[in-house]
């Protein structure tokens, strides 16, 4: 029986390993609960072995085991702890320790595994180092398999030369593994022994068609075994396994043990687990398929600029765009297509993208075309930037925007056209109302008979309604022809507010994307309100969000519009005025996707509710 000294600062794990080792009936425990408390018993009391734990106060195992081996000799050392970590069991071999063992999570396998550890230590011992108590040498229990065992196979002894290769090759983060010239398994490490769900000495000793399920699946390692004896060459290929343990991709490495003679007596065995980086390549391969597909089929051109301003990649879109070959644009400077004009600002630009460290888009310039003529493109450009904050490249997309440009000029051209002649036919027309309504008005003081007069009054009304929807042409003979842009909600408001309405508007610093009459949208609003409302005295302005969309509503405390009507309001001729006003601002908030509602109550005053689409409204600082 092996008397031990168990050493630990944990509160319950030694006692538990006493009841586990003395109940195997070949150990004998006394614990310790510091370095301090072990050095002091075995000054005055003999041990077969020690086994320590690592993490302690005051003093760690390493330093405990300094004074071991200063003090009490080669008496046998296990380090038994948690800490896995690499400089730990470095240190521990080179201060001598016989095992280190890590603690697992299964008790009955950690100690069972534990107990073969102290026999293989103790057991190294020669006989005149361990004498019983009546003087008689102690038989070495029989061996369970080591990690690298005492084999003799083909007449070559394979021998554990040193007790340190075996504590790397088990904290190795490398499945390892030796094989003889038959396929015969003469170790394997524990992280080997896991993949194949089984502990190392259940497999030590079996040939790999025994190990593998089924025995055909051990046909390509013995394959590959045999190619590392008979050409004496190491081996390596990456390859996806399926062990019981689940598949896995693993990076092979076999190289050939020789004896003294040069003869192959076996081979050494590496794997490496390599699953999360094929995962990893599998995944940039696809994302570089998806992208590589969006860029060559983009309709736009996509470049890469370096800091200098060279051009170190161009989709196929600029060949289909400008003419020239991707590998002519490719390595020359992006000033060499640029119209040299415009060449200030793509720079600037440039420097823009740098000081902002932000995507930046809109500007528009003139690039050469291969065949001479020139182009209109807009870009978008990001930085890339390293890890210490510099801008490496950038990456932009392109569009030609030069048919498009042609397009708007044309329409705005006319536009232009139609709004000159609408003012000089309006002018015509206006100058031969006022001849009538003049006419008219010299023929009423003629004091014509009774029925004459009707039909004067008469001719006289419809050229004021004439006269009044001319003006109101000229108010708004200019919607559509601007460019949108942005408008805040409430100074909007307060400028075409009434003085004798009271405002109360909530909306803060809220913008909208909508035409530049905007303005007459809301004056066409207060307008409503005066004149139907009949006792409207305060208007209320809120904007809520309802989902993506923001709700702009614009309420009354008139006597409001009635169910019967609130449909009809916006159809062009309605009303008692004009006809056209709210037409008018349904058509002008509808250029940029804007639409109104009436959602009032009768009675209780209108309340028109304005819903602006995501993009078309932002906060402004």
């Amino acid at each position: 029986m092996f008397s031990l000294l168990y050493v630990d600062d944990e509160p319950d794990l030694p006692d538990l390993a006493r009841l586990f080792l003395e109940g195997t009936g070949a150990f004998t425990v006394t614990l310790a609960r510091s370095g301090e408390e072990g050095l002091g018993l075995i000054a005055r009391q003999d041990f077969d072995a020690i086994v320590s734990d690592y993490q302690m106060p005051e003093m760690d195992g390493i330093d405990f085991l300094k004074n071991v081996r200063k003090s009490h000799g080669n008496i046998p050392f296990i380090l038994f702890t948690g800490r896995g970590r690499e400089d730990v069991v470095i240190e521990a071999i080179n201060n001598g320790v016989d095992f280190y063992l890590r603690k697992g999570s299964d008790p009955q396998a950690q100690f069972a595994e534990l107990a073969q550890g102290i026999r293989q230590a103790v057991d190294r011992r020669s006989p005149e180092e361990l004498r019983d108590a009546d003087g008689q040498s102690r038989e070495s229990e029989k061996r369970q398999k080591e990690p690298v065992e005492s084999l003799k196979t083909g007449g070559h002894q394979f021998s554990q030369s040193d007790e340190n290769y075996r504590l790397i090759a088990e904290n190795s983060p490398d499945m390892i593994y030796v094989v003889d010239t038959r396929g015969y398994l003469l170790y394997i490490n524990t992280l080997a022994a896991d993949a194949m769900q089984a502990r190392p000495e259940s497999l030590v000793g079996r040939h790999l068609s025994e190990i593998f399920r089924p025995p055909a699946a051990a046909e390509r390692p013995l394959k590959a075994i045999r190619r590392v004896i008979d050409t004496r060459t190491p081996f390596r290929r990456e390859t996806f396994e399926e062990f019981p343990s689940g598949g896995m991709w693993i990076d092979v490495r076999l190289t050939p043990i020789l004896d003294a003679s040069g003869t192959v007596i076996g081979v050494l065995g590496l794997s490496h687990d390599i699953s999360d980086r094929k995962h990893a390549e599998e995944a940039l391969r696809e994302s570089e398929m998806k992208y590589r597909v969006l860029v060559e089929n983009s309709h736009d051109v996509i470049y890469a600029i370096s800091p200098e301003g060279i051009l170190t990649f161009v989709s196929p879109g600029w060949t289909a765009h400008l003419g020239h070959d991707t590998a002519y644009v490719t390595g020359k400077p992006f000033r060499h297509f640029v119209y040299p004009a415009d060449v200030p600002a793509c720079e600037a630009f440039l420097k823009n993208v740098v000081a902002t460290g932000q995507r930046q888009s809109g500007i528009e310039y003139r690039v050469f075309h291969a065949d001479g003529s020139v182009r209109l493109h807009t870009s978008t450009i990001s930085p890339i930037i390293d890890d210490r904050g510099k801008v490496v490249s950038y990456v932009g997309s392109s569009r030609d925007i030069t048919e498009m440009k042609q397009f708007q000029n044309a329409i705005r051209e006319s536009n232009r056209k139609l709004n000159l002649l609408s003012s000089i036919t309006r002018h015509d027309v206006a100058n031969q109302l006022t001849v009538v309504q003049g006419y008219t008005q010299l023929a009423a003081l003629r004091k014509p008979e009774p029925v004459i007069a009707d039909f004067l009054s008469k001719i006289s009304s419809a050229v004021d309604t004439i006269q009044h929807q001319i003006e109101f042409t000229r108010a708004y003979q200019d919607m559509g022809v601007q460019a949108p842009a942005w408008h805040r909600v409430c100074d909007v408001i307060r400028s075409v507010r009434p003085p004798q309405i009271r405002l109360e508007c909530t909306c803060g610093s809220c913008e909208i994307f909508s035409d530049p009459m905007i303005a007459k949208v809301f004056f066409n609003l207060f307008d409503n309100a005066v004149r139907y409302g009949e006792r409207v005295t305060t208007v209320t302005v809120a904007c809520e969000m309802a989902g993506d969309e923001l709700i702009i509503t614009f309420a009354d405390d008139g006597v409001g519009i009635p169910l019967n009507e609130k449909q009809r309001i916006f159809e062009k001729g309605y009303g008692r005025h004009t006809g056209f006003g709210l037409f008018l601002v349904r058509e002008i908030l509808a250029i940029t996707g804007i639409s109104i509602h009436e959602t009032g109550s009768h009675g209780k005053g209108a309340r028109f509710e304005i819903s602006v689409p995501n993009g078309a409204y932002r906060q402004r600082e």
